[in-house]
């Protein structure tokens, strides 16, 4: 899910956000805003499937009639409509890129994670095997030492040959 929505600065002085506050006051301009953050959480794609007329007003938080905002905004290009009772906002898409993508770009995110668990796993794994071949093939310090047998501590020999040791 997307906690943002993306808007030009230049949204004020937009004519046809000037057109529908002069149509439905800074009310409807902040109902439009709020169809877009509901948009933005509920339908990510900008498609209004399964929404109706009052649908749309309710997730606006629209007061007023619920049709004549939406015909609003129909007529003011915010919204589409195909004739088969499914609304879309117009260029979505285009004007929501990053909300569009949201669930792309998480999946992409959650596959990278894994990839690199998963190396990191093998890694260790590798780690493992390396460690138990190495341990299969080595005999104990005291195989290594026979004069030692028995004694847990081992002899250390001088890296000097005996007759070169000062005692």
């Amino acid at each position: 899910m997307t906690s943002d929505i993306r808007l030009a600065v230049s949204i004020r002085s937009h004519r046809k956000v000037k057109k529908l506050r002069r149509k439905l006051g800074a009310e409807g301009v902040l109902s439009l805003v709020y169809l877009w953050i509901g948009t933005a959480t509920s339908k990510p794609d900008g498609i209004l499937i399964g929404w109706d007329v009052e649908d749309i007003a309710l997730e606006s938080e629209w007061e007023g009639e619920p049709q004549e905002f939406v015909d609003s905004l129909i007529n003011l290009g915010f919204l589409d409509d195909d004739g088969n009772g499914t609304y879309r906002l117009h260029n979505w898409n285009i004007h929501q890129a990053w909300v569009v993508g949201a669930k792309a770009r998480s999946e992409k995110a959650k596959n990278a994670i894994r990839a690199r668990w998963d190396k990191k796993a093998e890694k260790e794994n590798s780690r493992v095997r390396n460690q138990l071949q190495y341990s299969e093939n080595t005999t104990s310090i005291q195989d290594v030492i026979p004069n030692k047998k028995g004694s847990n501590t081992p002899f250390l020999s001088s890296p000097l040959p005996t007759d070169q040791r000062q005692l």
